[in-house]
């Protein structure tokens, strides 16, 4: 046989070269991985070891959280009395009987009012010298009123 001049054989005898030694390669490869190790003789006689304790991968105490909570019934709303949009602006005397001038706050005139009179809002319960009782008109609850000194 003679060597060829031809390029095109030359790089077939190549490829074929090498894929023969690649098929031999993967041969000698898969003959030495199958092949069983041989055990020293002193791990052939000892007893076989526990199996480790399992591997705790995520903390499960993390996610104890509480995400949700039932509802509680809730404490009775405090009856409060609203406040008044009234203002005392003075407290006469006629006789024996106190009159309490109001401001309504809404720009009219003032509102003369008396013990049992009713005013925007409220009931006037009692008027003394010093200030006049409410009890809103819803009935919810009183509020005093007092002259500022």
């Amino acid at each position: 046989m003679t060597p060829t001049s031809d390029p095109r054989q030359r790089l077939l005898r190549s490829a074929a070269v090498v894929l023969a030694s690649g098929v031999v390669a993967v041969a000698v490869v898969a003959v030495w991985t199958f092949q069983p190790l041989p055990v020293p003789p002193a791990l052939a006689a000892s007893p076989p070891l526990p199996p480790p304790p399992p591997i705790t991968v995520v903390n499960p105490t993390r996610w104890a959280v509480v995400l949700w909570r039932p509802f509680q019934d809730a404490a009775p709303p405090v009856v409060v009395a609203p406040v008044s949009p009234l203002r005392l602006f003075s407290i006469l005397r006629r006789g024996d009987t106190w009159i309490a001038a109001l401001d309504p706050g809404n720009g009219n005139a003032l509102v003369y009012a008396r013990a049992g009179d009713a005013v925007p809002g409220a009931t006037v319960v009692t008027v003394d010298a010093r200030g006049i009782e409410l009890r809103s008109g819803t009935g919810a609850g009183t509020s005093r009123l007092e002259l500022e000194r």
